[in-house]
């Protein structure tokens, strides 16, 4: 049966090899062979490969490559709709709270004070959405 190791050189992966343990390898003076003892099966964890760094028994991915800036607009949009929907989920629960006149625990005057900063925070990323320009800054809701 054959098991896979990692090629290690100066604390990084060079290689990832399947060898059967019996036949003759040769590597070089610094170079030295880790088993890799992850199942491959069923599992979610990635396999150590070449890039990778090892010490002390622990493999380490590399670090991820930096985003983009076409990467981050992206994002960047995502998050001010997921902020959008959020912000409306507020301002309705907001506006059922003074349609049934309920300010439990609150007066009117913070109930509406707050649906005034979530639907001023709502205008500002209605308006970032439609820019679709996810370089500029998002906007950030203002604390009551």
């Amino acid at each position: 049966m054959s098991t896979t190791y990692a090629v290690i050189e100066n604390g990084m992966v060079v290689n990832v090899i399947v060898w059967d343990g019996k036949a003759a390898m040769g590597w070089g003076g610094d170079q030295s062979l880790i088993q890799i003892t992850q199942s491959w099966v069923g599992t979610t964890a990635p396999i150590p490969g070449i890039g990778w760094s090892y010490a002390d028994g622990v493999f380490t991915p590399p670090p991820s490559p930096p985003l983009t800036p076409e990467s981050i607009a992206a994002k960047n949009l995502a998050l001010a709709q997921t902020s959008y929907n959020v912000a409306t989920a507020k301002i309705t629960a907001l506006n059922e709270q003074v349609a049934d006149g309920d300010y439990a625990g609150t007066t009117e005057a913070e109930v509406n004070a707050e649906l005034t900063a979530w639907t001023d925070y709502r205008k500002q990323l209605r308006a970032y959405i439609k820019t679709g320009d996810g370089n500029l800054a998002l906007p950030v809701v203002q604390a009551v």
